[in-house]
């Protein structure tokens, strides 16, 4: 079911219960402060994506291993929750039921410490596994996981989304998955395949400045299965760029690969961010992006970025 939860801009009254089916009958979250005991049923919406919100590359042949339907994606929004309360929650239908799953809520009380889990690059490789199952190990002790780019590695290849849901459900069903685009989610040569902006609001080929290496690292996926499976209620552009808080910290998540010059839409929605925090209610600001701005690896296209 791939089911991951994720913070929206009203959160920790609201939080997005998120899963993946082919079952779309009467779709429902069931919730309740006591375990199996559901005290408010919830209707979920669905949407589906197509070869239509790729940009050319191997994400839009549809094959086996290429693009195959990825199922329908369903969004239940948990609304009117208790700071710092654990709620239990399933989903399905009155038909098929998933198995029970929890979270807790952030706290009202700013003062409050929380501890997170913080990577990038991931994929589907032995050693996320390896990564995952050490997060498992100390899942009780934590609170939220910020992942920070290049999620899945599926690189048109539609079925390592699948995989790479599966194996990150165990965390994303239980404290919320927060993510930022890397290039590998993004960065795409071909305009998109509708014959309009891409999910971003960029035009033509995407984000191309002279210094930069973005080539076809997500092979035409331009970021579209990113969006559908993570979109949510936030502040800023979508899953592209926003923002949060959790108990003393404020988060921005940004995009490693759009325009932040002068005017431009990122920097503009950035400094108005940062105008806006309240160092009183969120002393610490963290930001994540998936490009290091400071490296010092011998490659001169990525010395040349940073």
């Amino acid at each position: 079911l791939q089911v991951h939860i994720s913070l929206t801009n009203r959160s920790p009254s609201e939080m997005q219960i998120r899963w993946v089916s082919s079952l779309i009958q009467q779709p429902t979250a069931q919730i309740g402060t006591i375990s199996g005991r559901y005290t408010a049923n919830i209707t979920a919406t669905y949407y589906t994506y197509d070869t239509s919100h790729m940009c050319g590359g191997s994400a839009s042949i549809i094959s086996p291993t290429q693009f195959r339907h990825p199922g329908y994606i369903f969004t239940a929004m948990a609304s009117k929750l208790q700071p710092d309360t654990t709620y239990y929650y399933r989903v399905g239908n009155e038909m098929l039921w998933s198995d029970e799953y929890s979270f807790t809520t952030s706290s009202s009380d700013h003062e409050k410490p929380f501890q997170f889990v913080m990577y990038g690059d991931q994929g589907t490789y032995l050693d996320a596994f390896t990564t995952l199952a050490n997060v498992e190990r100390i899942l009780p002790d934590i609170d939220l996981v910020l992942h920070v780019g290049d999620i899945s590695y599926a690189w048109g290849n539609a079925y390592r989304w699948d995989i790479w849901s599966n194996m990150v459900a165990n965390v994303a069903s239980t404290v919320p998955y927060m993510v930022s685009v890397g290039n590998h989610e993004y960065d795409h040569t071909s305009a998109c395949n509708s014959g309009g902006q891409d999910l971003s609001g960029v035009g033509g080929d995407g984000y191309h400045p002279v210094w930069g290496n973005q080539h076809d690292d997500s092979n035409g996926e331009c970021g579209a299965p990113f969006y559908y499976r993570f979109n949510a209620s936030l502040n800023g552009n979508s899953i592209f760029w926003y923002s949060f808080d959790y108990n003393s910290a404020h988060f921005i998540m940004l995009s490693s690969e759009h325009n932040y010059s002068a005017n431009a839409p990122g920097f503009e929605w950035l400094r108005n961010d940062l105008r806006h925090v309240d160092r009183a209610q969120t002393p610490w600001v963290i930001v994540g992006i998936h490009r290091p701005l400071y490296e010092s690896e011998a490659d001169s296209a990525d010395n040349e970025v940073s």
